[in-house]
């Protein structure tokens, strides 16, 4: 499954031997337990600040907020070395092997500051939500992969980038308020790009997209569905179920 950005996933299971294993060996730490479900950006203001946060499960769901401080120094010595080539570490790391990952993320630095990067993946789950809330508008850039695991992202109405979907199974899916405003590059064998917003007023295309550095999507899904929405959104069955329908219609 063909999809542009580095594949983190497959980063994190490798050991010093460069195998894939079902857990990273070397992991910096054991962070402290989140199972509390974030059900508000209130929620997550009680939690402490962090960054470059790794938790990794093998066989439980990942559930809980956190309040990601990009300009927030943390102890190098704590983390594994980065693969030769690989590209920025993750300001927050979800992996899970068969679990579900559930996670509302609150960005705390603003516009001027350099994006964040989310992962969250999970092989074996069979859903990975992530919400997103960005209160300064913190530019940001999420990467999920998953065999089949359907991926829900919710996203704030100021984002403005391309979306990247890979799924060979699956299907894209934009809410009602999100398909009028999707501009599509390509659709080739189930890897798609996209971009929402008015990319003429962002520069996109202006320079190589490895140089872009504004918002940004990367979500593949085997077998699963891609379904992203904005975080005020409150979307029903009936608007999920018709979410495909208007995804057609909107293309331009």
């Amino acid at each position: 499954m063909a999809i542009k950005g580095e594949s983190e996933y497959e980063l994190a299971h490798q050991n010093s031997s460069g195998r894939t294993t079902p857990e990273m060996e070397d992991a910096p730490l054991n962070p402290p337990s989140y199972d509390a479900e974030p059900s508000s950006s209130a929620g997550t203001s009680q939690h402490p600040t962090t960054n470059f946060l790794v938790i990794e499960r093998a066989l439980s769901n990942i559930k809980g907020g956190w309040r990601v401080d990009t300009n927030k120094k943390m102890p190098v010595a704590l983390f594994p070395p980065l693969p030769e080539g690989s590209k920025p570490r993750a300001n927050l790391f979800l992996d899970s092997v068969i679990g579900n990952i559930t996670a509302e993320v609150q960005l705390l630095a603003d516009r001027t500051k350099p994006r964040a990067l989310i992962s969250a993946n999970s092989a074996f789950g069979s859903s990975v939500e992530i919400r997103i809330v960005a209160p300064a508008q913190q530019r940001f850039r999420i990467n999920s992969q998953t065999i089949r695991a359907t991926i829900t992202v919710y996203i704030p109405r100021w984002f403005a980038g391309p979306i990247y979907t890979s799924t060979m199974m699956g299907s894209v899916k934009f809410s009602s308020a999100i398909a009028p405003q999707i501009a599509t590059f390509a659709e080739r064998g189930g890897n798609n790009k996209y971009f929402l917003g008015d990319y003429d007023s962002t520069g996109f295309g202006e320079q190589t997209e490895s140089e872009w550095e504004g918002d940004e999507l990367t979500l593949a899904s085997f077998s699963g569905d891609i379904i992203i929405s904005y975080d005020d959104e409150r979307v029903s069955e009936e608007e999920l179920a018709k979410m495909s329908f208007w995804t057609r219609c909107f293309k331009r």
